[in-house]
């Protein structure tokens, strides 16, 4: 298994729930399977564990793949493109510019990769470090509103912020408000396992110890910024400014709880999407915390070879349409979704 994947497999292990546990949950909204698919370029090739995933401004399906490939899609699946990065490169996060500039982040080369909208290798950012500019296993990135760059550290559990063309802005570490809140952040029931015994560390970049092996981050468009703080089973929230606003969720599998939670993306009204992985569904929740949809979670839906397994990221497009990684089933999904009473 390569590191890439290694991402994934180390956030499920000892948390990975039987599909029975969050059977004949209630349905707040629902998704509708609309497509899917599993191949990859337009040479025959098949995906191998997608892990990111992300829509450009055309409307393209950009995905990374375990084979150090980003495939290209258009919304129906078919395949464009495929872009071959780096020997050893092990892409993991994407993020999409509005001028069709593509930022990666290579997990075990600790660094980010700008391509064109072609695929070419613009800039490279970043070294293996723990200073300033420098990364431990990005796994997630997102673009700001202003055109700066959110990096999340998976091992290096730490959240920076960088400019257009790379460069150090800060860390984002919730300031006082992340301080007081570690500090009474309580033990809560049925958090056995990696978090009990995981110790609060701190680092450059995180004087509190917040963060517990952060996955993926998403910015929505009045710049708050999301990140799923993984090993501790929540959604951080962070204003404009890097300043801790909430700490949404906690381990379990009732709506608003999570299993693993790690790809995150926001649609155009602010709204935030999950892919909450062990619970083998996504999750929708609106600006305040309010969940807006919980993907189906019922056994017939589990047996079904249309679940939603293992999902690793979630994009969305213009249309409103998420588009779902599923790692395990090294496969695509599109679904639109529906409204409470359709369900």
């Amino acid at each position: 298994m390569n590191l890439a994947r290694m991402v994934l497999a180390m956030a499920l292990a000892g948390t990975l729930t039987s599909p029975g546990s969050v059977g004949g949950q209630q349905l707040v909204g629902a998704l509708e399977l609309e497509a899917e698919w599993t191949a990859g370029g337009p040479d025959g090739e098949v995906l191998d564990h997608p892990m990111g995933i992300a829509v450009s401004a055309s409307g393209r399906v950009l995905v990374a793949d375990g084979t150090s490939n980003i495939f290209v899609y258009d919304a129906d699946g078919t395949p464009i493109d495929r872009w071959p990065l780096p020997e050893g490169t092990r892409p993991v996060g994407l993020a999409a510019r509005s001028d069709g500039a593509v930022l990666v982040t290579d997990y075990t080369g600790d660094r980010l990769l700008l391509l064109g909208d072609d695929g070419a290798m613009l800039a490279t950012w970043g070294e293996r470090g723990s200073g300033p500019g420098q990364f431990r296993a990005p796994s997630g990135v997102a673009f700001t509103p202003s055109g700066n760059v959110i990096v999340v550290e998976f091992m290096g559990q730490r959240v920076q912020e960088l400019d257009a063309h790379g460069a150090f802005v800060r860390f984002i570490d919730g300031g006082d408000a992340a301080r007081h809140y570690v500090e009474s952040r309580p033990s809560e029931p049925g958090m056995e396992g990696m978090q009990m015994s995981m110790p609060v560390t701190t680092t450059m970049g995180d004087p509190h110890g917040l963060f517990a092996f952060p996955t993926d981050v998403a910015v929505s468009p009045d710049g708050t910024v999301y990140v799923s703080n993984t090993h501790r089973y929540e959604i951080l929230v962070f204003d404009a400014d890097g300043s801790l606003r909430a700490a949404w969720g906690r381990k379990g599998s009732a709506s608003g709880e999570w299993e693993v939670p790690v790809g995150l993306t926001t649609d155009a009204q602010g709204n935030l999407f999950v892919a909450d992985s062990a619970n083998f569904r996504i999750q929708g929740l609106d600006p305040s915390g309010k969940v807006l949809l919980v993907s189906r979670a019922d056994e017939r839906w589990y047996q079904s070879t249309r679940r939603i397994y293992s999902p690793s990221d979630i994009a969305i497009d213009a249309a409103g349409r998420l588009f779902v990684a599923d790692f395990a089933a090294s496969r695509i999904q599109r679904f639109s979704r529906r409204a409470a009473e359709d369900s």
